[in-house]
């Protein structure tokens, strides 16, 4: 019988590393080991590519490094990779209407200010049929004219 993901007999889990660190339970008398060690996966996985592809990691890339001063809620910022990185990170900071204006050698952010333009409907004009015609004869003959050139 099962309820919330435990065995009703016993209070084991049944998804083992949904709380757990790696660790070794007794199971009907039978050792499991249990759970997921993240920092040795992750150690694990940076070596493994960084001897595979020759990377030479800075310090701020370690996991543990990053875990280190995440807990110190020191920030870092990241090192660009090409051309394109740190301008995509200044572009996802816009609000919408914003843009930098470059002049005289400084730059300063700026914004489109939002016109206070009341809604209505536009003046009905009277159009004669005369009108229409005339004006469907020079749209026609303008059309044919491009198409003959």
């Amino acid at each position: 019988m099962f309820k919330d993901n435990k065995i009703v007999i016993n209070s084991y889990s049944l998804s083992p590393g949904a709380k757990f660190k790696e660790c070794t339970t007794v199971l009907n008398g039978v050792p499991e080991k249990q759970g997921f060690h993240r920092d040795k996966f992750y150690q694990a996985a940076e070596k493994t590519f960084d001897k595979k592809f020759g990377y030479k990691r800075n310090f701020v890339e370690i996991y543990k490094a990053k875990n280190m001063l995440d807990k110190a809620r020191i920030n870092v910022p990241t090192i660009p990779t090409n051309k394109v990185q740190p301008v995509y990170k200044a572009l996802i900071k816009f609000k919408q209407g914003e843009f930098i204006v470059f002049a005289d050698g400084r730059d300063k952010r700026d914004k489109f200010r939002k016109a206070k333009i009341q809604p209505e409907l536009p003046e009905h004009k009277q159009i004669s049929a005369s009108e229409m015609v005339t004006n469907y004869k020079r749209i026609h003959n303008n059309i044919r004219s491009m198409f003959k050139a």
